[in-house]
């Protein structure tokens, strides 16, 4: 039977605690990813007033959320702390040997906690699907450290209830969708625009030097949506993309926009005044689905294919809630 967690009552404590409760954080939040910097705001916004929060990675910004930035202090909340609470769907990618580690690190975590039997939580949880035998070895004993697994698409779902665990999983949202809903109403469009022809209304490419395409791939593509909008802001978010995106703009008309958390709500006015998003991120589809605009993948990655042709109606269907 699938299990289900609404999206607004999955992250939020039932009750305020009795006691100052200790969280540790483990996420890319405060590092430049637009998208984790949402799940940990709503994480945030949806906590009782009485919880101190750590973290143990540097960040560039958000520090004020948390009591201290010392290494070693921090360091022994990663074991001790009330709750561990992984944020961010792309945990148990394996790009490199910096990810086997890091997620070996984690499981080692997250067993000596359940020792101490303390509660581990992950949110926004998305498989990629293609393991090797040792990557899925890693990805099902770090899964299993937790207390609550809440997945954002019914694919990834499936995937860990036939090949990890059938139990305390749960089918909810992704936390930066919810973020968005809950602190952007106004910026939901009425009604979902099947046409991109719409004058004066820009076209909105999320770049990612991750999503397999070539330059010259890019280049012709954007040539070819010129011909019927020659608007079109291309987002960078990662050092990669900006130079990636830079270099584009000396072949063809474009505004690059690199992003800026403390411009967040004039990010979202702009990319809610678009006729339609273009993206190679995960995360521009989420923006996709909740301001209600039109979408198009490009890429080789999965999970964004997976997303965008399985579960858009169901990411629409609470969209509608809101408007």
């Amino acid at each position: 039977m699938q299990r289900t967690a609404t999206p607004l009552t999955s992250v939020r404590f039932r009750s305020q605690p009795p006691f100052t409760m200790k969280i540790f954080l483990y996420g890319q939040f405060g590092r430049g990813n637009i998208g984790d910097d949402l799940m940990f705001l709503h994480y945030k916004s949806s906590s009782p007033k009485n919880v101190k929060f750590f973290k143990f990675f540097k960040l560039k910004y958000l520090k004020n959320f948390f009591p201290s930035n010392n290494y070693i202090k921090n360091f022994p909340m990663i074991f001790f702390a009330d709750k561990y609470v992984v944020t961010g769907g792309n945990q148990a990618n394996f790009e490199s040997i910096r990810s086997y580690l890091k997620i070996s690190f984690q499981i080692v975590v997250l067993f000596i906690r359940k020792l101490f039997r303390k509660r581990n939580q992950i949110f926004s949880f998305g498989s990629e699907f293609q393991y090797t035998s040792i990557q899925l070895f890693l990805v099902k004993h770090f899964l299993l450290q937790f207390d609550e697994i809440h997945v954002r698409d019914k694919k990834s779902y499936n995937y860990i209830q036939q090949n990890i665990t059938k139990t305390n999983i749960f089918l909810s949202f992704d936390t930066g969708f919810i973020y968005l809903l809950d602190n952007y109403k106004k910026n939901i469009k009425k009604t979902f625009n099947s046409s991109s022809k719409i004058i004066n209304k820009p076209i909105f490419y999320f770049l990612s030097h991750h999503s397999g395409l070539s330059f010259n791939s890019r280049k012709e593509y954007l040539n070819q949506v010129a011909k019927e909008n020659k608007n079109i802001i291309v987002f960078a978010q990662s050092k990669e993309d900006k130079k990636l995106a830079s270099e584009l703009s000396k072949k063809i008309k474009i505004k690059v926009v690199a992003y800026d958390f403390y411009s967040l709500d004039n990010f979202i006015k702009l990319l809610s005044d678009s006729s339609k998003i273009i993206t190679e991120r995960f995360h521009g589809l989420i923006f996709a689905y909740a301001l209600n605009i039109r979408c198009e993948v490009r890429g080789n990655l999965p999970k964004l294919k997976n997303l965008w042709e399985l579960e858009r109606q169901r990411y629409s269907n609470e969209v509608k809630k809101f408007i």
